[in-house]
């Protein structure tokens, strides 16, 4: 379907890193991190009681830097801990303040028998809630290390080196952008799937609100269906309501399409969580599938490995002569890079880019 690129701002309009209430007027903020940004952006915002959280978390941050990787994690997780108190407070959203959460161990040593239980009060509950990715009602709603690893896009090459098995769940996706027709009002999502991953067996595993544009022959592009997967969208529509339109959608789309803080930032649509067995003929649910948010995991599975370095440091020790050692040095060194850019822009509605990105 001919279709050309929606401008906004005189920017082409495209996903945004903040899930919720993105704010498409500004452009891009360049900077090596965010940490000092957001801090003066709740200065001047007179968020005085979320800056002073946010200040704690970076504390945190920076005394990990020094710590062996059986210690950092408890510093780390209080980094992430404050930074989504300075997310709630600046949302006005209310929490209690615990944590939300609780784990425990099993023999043998495997991030299978990392459980996690999820609460519905307290720090967690509050910001999935805000996320919309609501924590089940169920009391025993459990994840373990080894779902939260498996489900963060950031992660997945390395899980997939270490449990090659395990069926990929992310699909590299290039040039999102939201288009429009060319002769009526209706707009939507598209983009380009990378060339490894545009066979037939890839395209059949694409969540089910997405289809392929057969109007294009050199390369496989993806789209979202018909309404209500689309928008509509008129250069006549008032700047508040265009805004508002996207902001829903865009909230929709982020619910099957991540990305990996980076330069340039990469993006990945999610599959179906649906499998197919040419043996028996019959569909099933991945095994560790999970739609939680991946700022939810990444928490979750930090206050895990926290509460292992400071009750029983030793376990957590057995834990990095597996065969899953890789996985968790590559989770404790990338983690909090990805958790406080995603962090930052949910908190100020803005992206965040190396300046080489420019």
């Amino acid at each position: 379907m001919a279709h050309k690129v929606i401008k906004f701002k005189k920017k082409n309009l495209t996903i945004h890193k903040a899930s919720i209430l993105p704010n498409i007027k500004e452009n891009a903020v360049l900077a090596t991190d965010s940490w000092n940004f957001v801090d003066l952006w709740l200065k001047r915002n007179s968020e005085n009681k979320a800056q002073f959280y946010w200040q704690q978390a970076q504390n945190f941050y920076n005394a990990s830097l020094n710590l062996p990787k059986t210690s950092s994690p408890l510093t780390l997780y209080y980094c992430f801990l404050n930074a989504t108190k300075a997310l709630l407070i600046t949302k006005k959203i209310s929490f209690t303040e615990l944590h939300g959460l609780s784990g425990k161990s099993d023999i043998p040593t495997t991030l299978e028998n990392e459980t996690i239980y999820l609460k519905n009060t307290g720090i967690l509950p509050s910001l999935a809630q805000y996320l919309d990715s609501p924590i089940s009602n169920n009391p025993q709603a459990t994840l373990s290390l080894f779902e939260c690893f498996y489900n963060l896009p950031f992660l997945h090459r390395t899980f997939l080196l270490t449990y090659p098995s395990s069926p990929e769940l992310f699909i590299p996706i290039h040039n999102p952008i939201i288009g429009k027709s060319m002769t009526t009002k209706e707009a939507w999502f598209s983009a380009e799937l990378d060339s490894e991953y545009s066979d037939s067996h890839t395209i059949k595993l694409l969540p089910g609100n997405f289809e392929i544009d057969i109007s294009y022959k050199d390369k496989k592009i993806i789209r979202c269906k018909k309404s209500p997967k689309r928008i509509r969208w008129s250069h006549l529509d008032k700047e508040t309501d265009k805004i508002k339109t996207f902001q829903k959608y865009n909230k929709a789309l982020r619910k099957h399409i991540f990305y990996i803080h980076g330069s340039p930032t990469a993006w990945y649509i999610k599959r179906s969580d649906i499998t197919h067995s040419h043996r028996t003929g019959r569909d099933g649910i991945i095994k560790n599938y999970t739609k939680l948010h991946p700022l939810v995991l990444i928490f979750s599975a930090m206050h895990r490995l926290s509460e292992l370095s400071r009750y029983t440091p030793e376990k957590l020790s057995k834990h990095f002569d597996c065969k899953h050692n890789w996985l968790l040095n590559d989770f404790l060194k990338y983690a909090p890079i990805q958790f406080i850019d995603e962090i930052s822009s949910e908190l100020t509605g803005l992206e965040f880019k190396r300046p080489k990105q420019a």
